[in-house]
């Protein structure tokens, strides 16, 4: 069964150095209380018991009680302006596509699909069409695989959109769509996978990891015999920025 789990390592030591602290932090309260510390404490500095060095005590601004001139015991600090620091990149959208659009222009509408009960995954019958794996990552996610497949031809309908995989070279670039969200991925490989190997090959479908997505549709020599091909054609790209 997939799953998405992940560890929260680190937990148990974090809540034990909190503990720690805010013991010596009720340790203080009860000094002050009783009056220790202080002015003393001011004037010597605090020990730091990690490094045993002697952190000094903070500057303290005095006024005369109306809000004018008074003095300072240290220059005051310097307030950052508006300009100071630079603005982070905003995370793209997290959503399930519902639109592919091919480097030659060329789309096709993208539909949820899940497995069949021997582990398959669902394809479309519609060759027009390609689904999108449910137990995948959706777009925009910062880890997975987002899974697109879809059919290369049909005897019925003839060829399919995803027969344009075919002509896909590294560096063009693939876009996944809904609504208003967009992202955009680079193509980095194009491989030939026996189907019979095609979901242990790590990476493919994997839920963890970097984010790519993954394209994936039939090829090699068509059986026909078995009527199905005995490859799968797996384009793997990154996003785009």
């Amino acid at each position: 069964m997939l799953t998405r789990g992940r560890s929260a390592g680190g937990g148990g030591f974090v809540l034990g150095l909190l503990g720690v602290y805010g013991a010596v932090l009720a340790l203080t309260g009860v000094l002050a209380a009783l009056g220790f510390g202080g002015a003393r404490a001011e004037a010597a500095g605090v020990h730091d018991s990690a490094g045993g060095r002697v952190v000094g005590p903070a500057p303290v601004i005095q006024t005369d009680g109306m809000g004018g001139g008074g003095s300072r015991t240290g220059p005051a600090p310097a307030v950052p302006t508006a300009s100071v620091g630079r603005e982070l990149p905003a995370r793209p959208a997290v959503f399930v596509p519902t639109r592919v659009v091919l480097p030659d222009g060329t789309a096709a509408p993208v539909v949820p699909v899940g497995l069949h009960p021997d582990g398959a995954l669902v394809i479309p019958d519609d060759v027009r069409t390609v689904g999108w794996w449910t137990g995948g990552s959706e777009a925009g996610e910062a880890y997975g695989s987002v899974v697109v497949a879809g059919h290369v031809d049909s005897a019925a309908q003839g060829i399919g959109v995803f027969a344009a995989l075919r002509r896909l070279n590294p560096g063009q670039v693939v876009e996944l769509r809904s609504g208003g969200h967009a992202l955009r991925y680079r193509i980095a490989s194009a491989t030939q996978v026996p189907q019979a190997e095609i979901s242990a090959r790590a990476g493919i479908f994997s839920i963890d990891g970097e984010p790519r997505l993954v394209l994936i549709t039939c090829g090699g020599p068509f059986d026909r015999e078995r009527h199905r091909y005995q490859d799968n054609l797996v384009v793997v790209a990154t996003p785009v920025g």
